[in-house]
C-alpha cells in the first residue's frame, strides 16, 4: 500500500519473476537473471543490477550518497537461490585479466571457488570495499 501497489495483482504477476531490465550503475541490459542483484532503497523502490560486482558497486555508491538501504539481494553462484548480500561469502577471483566476485551462501562453496580461481574469500564489508566501480 505504501507504494500504491495492488498486492494481489503483484503476487499473480510475480509467479515467474526473474530480475530484468537495465542496470543503471553498469549501464548494461540484464541478460542473466541468476547472476543479477537487487537493492531495495527506502522510499525509492527496487533497483536491479546485472551482476554481483555491479550490485555491490551500486550499493557502495548509494550508501556513500546517504541513501537508506532496506536490503540487497544476490543469487548464490552454486545453488541459484536468492540471498541477502550482507550474509553472503564472496569468492574474489581474476578471470581473463579481469577481477570478478561471486556470492555464495556457504563458506565452503566460496572457498572452493576462490581456490579454483586463484582468488580469496571475502566477507560482505571487504567485498564492498573491493568493488569500487562496475563501470568501464
Amino acid at each position: 500500500a505504501e507504494l500504491g501497489l495492488d498486492y494481489d495483482a503483484q503476487v499473480k504477476s510475480l509467479a515467474n519473476y526473474e530480475v530484468s531490465g537495465e542496470d543503471g550503475f553498469c549501464k548494461v541490459k540484464i541478460t542473466e537473471p541468476r547472476k543479477a542483484g537487487e537493492i531495495w532503497i527506502e522510499g525509492e523502490g527496487i533497483k536491479a543490477y546485472s551482476s554481483p560486482a555491479c550490485t555491490l558497486g551500486a550499493l557502495a555508491e548509494l550508501k556513500g550518497q546517504g541513501k537508506k538501504i532496506a536490503t540487497a539481494y544476490l543469487f548464490d553462484t552454486a545453488q541459484g537461490i536468492k540471498l541477502f548480500a550482507s550474509e553472503a561469502f564472496y569468492a574474489s577471483v581474476t578471470k581473463d585479466g579481469k577481477a570478478d566476485i561471486h556470492p555464495f551462501l556457504l563458506k565452503k562453496d566460496a572457498e572452493a571457488a576462490a581456490a579454483a580461481g586463484g582468488g580469496k574469500v571475502l566477507g560482505f564489508d571487504d567485498a564492498l570495499k573491493s568493488v569500487t566501480s562496475g563501470r568501464g
